[in-house]
């Protein structure tokens, strides 16, 4: 048998200036192959989603596939399992793109 690696933690250490250890969160990158999917004039790709102990993020991009200027609203995109979200442009023209984000708990964390 071969040597057993050791189990790396879930969070790495970093200095927080005064000697002392503060832990951050390490997040997993996890590919993301899905095929768009549209409501309405709206196209959405998930682009990327990291995976942390607390916490999940993904990264998507919503394309306006419609001839016709759209206005995004945060609260109505959002899951309702969202602690944040960002969106980089709010009103997308006729064949435009833009990025959000999404925070979310994972299960079980304190929310």
């Amino acid at each position: 048998m071969g040597k057993r690696e050791k189990r790396r933690p879930d969070h790495h250490r970093f200095d927080k200036g005064h000697g002392g250890e503060r832990y951050a969160p390490r997040l997993q990158r996890v590919s993301a192959h899905d095929a768009p999917v549209r409501t309405g004039d709206i196209e959405v790709q998930l682009i990327t989603e990291y995976r942390g102990a607390g916490f999940n993020a993904q990264q998507f991009i919503l394309t306006n596939r419609g001839k016709t200027e759209i206005k995004l609203n945060e609260a109505e995109l959002a899951p309702k399992s969202a602690r944040a979200i960002s969106i980089t442009q709010n009103t997308l023209k006729g064949g435009t793109s833009t990025s959000a984000y999404v925070v979310t708990a994972t299960r079980g964390a304190v929310q």
